[in-house]
């Protein structure tokens, strides 16, 4: 077979192969058009599975909290400046299938005394819903069975519910701290389960569970450098707040112990919001600029202070570099 003809053969395969290669690719790219679908903030998703890359989910949730702020009346799950999200007082849900009472615990609803009836064993139950008993009537959660298991046992028992969707431990233990002990129980039991732990060192909500229509932040703890337990994001970010918060890949939030002036043995303590420039960023290929809030809690001080203010970094080379000297000014830098 002469080279030429040979030639001409081998190149028209080539364009063959090159033509069916991107028809295939053309069918695959339209499958998966199909297939997959992208929500408001440009995530694509195969059924409830994010796909790579991801993006922040900044619109949905605004458009959740929107949708929140439109209802919070009616909510049964309502935002809490310490907790982060709590049961609200005398609430339903939408099924009527939640009930609480006036102090937010979820019951048929009874109103419970701080103190028990003489004689009565009281017992005080903090967790997710798994504790709370998502998806199942009052009666049907495990907190109402071991209630009526033990009075048929002959002991006179009330268990309370402090449950709540979507805990992670800290916001449990909190909620015993500041809400159960007023109730004086002789037993408390805190639900756990594995997956909590990915709760406990989680801020934001909505960067956790994608599908979460609790789009607050939340408060969590860390081990400080005298192996304490020390509370961050405590109050939590203004609800309001959260959505630009998350849009901004660059925001902190920078926790900064403190004594007071007037009284030294006196401590508080600052949040500072730091968001960096991402326009200047993007343009001048560092972070020139960061707008700071900061919020003083404690002391004469307390209140918000420098709105707004600019400062420029002009030395830095990349966003890291921030950070760093963020961390060296400051006690702790977290997201």
């Amino acid at each position: 077979m002469p080279i030429n003809t040979m030639k001409s053969r081998w190149i028209n395969n080539l364009i063959l192969l090159l033509i069916a290669t991107l028809l295939g690719l053309g069918f695959c790219e339209v499958v998966a058009r199909i297939i997959t679908k992208t929500n408001e903030d440009g995530q694509a998703y195969y059924g409830k599975r994010p796909l790579l890359p991801y993006h922040f989910p900044a619109e949905m949730v605004r458009r959740k909290m929107e949708h929140y702020f439109n209802r919070q009346s009616e909510a049964y799950v309502i935002d809490d400046p310490l907790l982060g999200w709590t049961i609200g007082p005398n609430r339903s849900n939408v099924e009527g299938m939640y009930l609480s009472n006036s102090a937010g615990i979820r019951s048929r609803p009874n109103e419970y005394p701080l103190s028990p009836p003489e004689g009565v064993l009281r017992i005080e139950l903090f967790g997710d819903s798994f504790t709370h008993g998502d998806e199942e009537p009052f009666d049907e959660t495990w907190g109402k069975f071991l209630e009526d298991d033990l009075i048929k046992a002959g002991i006179a028992t009330e268990v309370l519910n402090f449950g709540v969707p979507g805990y992670g431990v800290g916001q449990a233990y909190l909620r015993w701290k500041f809400m159960g002990l007023k109730y004086s129980p002789k037993i408390v039991v805190f639900g756990f389960q594995p997956e909590n732990i990915k709760r406990t060192v989680n801020i934001f909500r909505s960067l956790y569970s994608r599908n979460t229509w609790l789009v607050f932040s939340k408060p969590r703890f860390f081990i400080n450098d005298k192996e304490e337990l020390e509370l961050l994001n405590s109050p939590v970010i203004p609800p309001e707040e959260v959505g630009d918060i998350i849009e901004n890949r660059g925001a902190y939030e920078i926790i900064n112990l403190r004594n007071d002036s007037s009284d030294p043995d006196r401590e508080y303590y600052s949040r500072t919001s730091m968001v960096f420039d991402c326009n200047n960023r993007i343009v001048f290929n560092y972070p020139v600029i960061i707008r700071s809030k900061t919020t003083i809690y404690g002391g004469k001080l307390s209140g918000n202070i420098h709105l707004d203010v600019f400062t420029k970094h002009e030395n830095a080379t990349c966003e890291e570099d921030v950070i760093n000297e963020l961390k060296q000014r400051y006690n702790f830098v977290d997201l």
